[in-house]
């Protein structure tokens, strides 16, 4: 049996210092690895530790004014793998989406559980192209050597969780096809993102959300950025764990 340290509220995370106090007390954690767990905290300070380990520590980060919680693993909710969605459609009594034959299928909105959203962070490998400058445009080309490079990128995201399969949606902003908005449709990618996420939100009023989606509906909307895909699915897990934790104690 393991347990996991989760935040009690989803706010602000602990520093790096803070973490490297509390990985004193456990022997499978260094101070090395409280920049990381830092930087992509997200609801979930450290897992995988036993009952005296999570609770050490719990108590030296509530030492230092953050609160936490130590849950059993098993209690945490699983979270599927994500499908790929490139078109859909908001409409007022379901969620249409389409599949790789261009299939629909119906989804009522009140199975869907959360909406997520936002900025995240990645490392890619993306074609190795050099400028070629010419008195009309410039051109990119391959470059000599690696056709390929690694690099730090990033893409707007968002994710439909559901109560039924495929339980998780996941679209990104530029490979997705946002004919549905009709004549509200914008030459700006993002703004179409925008209104989708707004869509979502407003149609599926039942369901949680990140604070990705949160910020997207605010006037005017910001992006909320995620340092990782992975605290960007912790965030999701968090928040189902609390939505569920929240109905069994009402």
């Amino acid at each position: 049996m393991t347990f996991s340290v989760v935040q009690h509220e989803l706010v602000g995370s602990p520093s790096a210092e803070a973490l490297a106090r509390a990985f004193q007390a456990v022997p499978a954690l260094t101070g090395a690895d409280a920049k990381p767990l830092a930087k992509d905290a997200f609801g979930i300070v450290a897992s995988g530790l036993t009952f005296a380990e999570a609770s050490a520590v719990q108590r030296t980060l509530a030492a230092d004014g953050f609160q936490s919680e130590v849950v059993n693993e098993a209690a945490l909710p699983a979270l599927p793998a994500p499908k790929q969605l490139r078109r859909a459609e908001c409409l007022e009594t379901a969620l249409l989406v389409y599949d790789a034959l261009d299939r629909p299928a119906r989804i009522g909105w009140d199975r869907v559980l959360l909406i997520a959203a936002g900025s995240v962070s990645a490392r890619e490998f993306v074609p190795n192209k050099r400028p070629i400058p010419s008195n009309i445009n410039t051109y990119l080309v391959l470059s000599r050597g690696a056709e390929y490079v690694e690099r730090d990128t990033s893409h707007l995201i968002a994710e439909i969780v559901l109560d039924v399969e495929p339980a998780r949606y996941r679209i990104r902003a530029d490979r997705f096809g946002y004919g549905y908005l009709g004549d509200r449709l914008r030459s700006c990618g993002a703004d179409n993102f925008v209104l989708l996420v707004r869509d979502l939100m407003r149609l599926a009023a039942g369901a949680s959300a990140n604070r990705g989606a949160v910020a997207i509906e605010q006037d005017p909307p910001r992006t909320f950025a995620y340092p990782s895909a992975r605290a960007f699915a912790e965030e999701i897990l968090w928040l189902l764990w609390r939505t569920r934790a929240d109905r069994q104690r009402q």
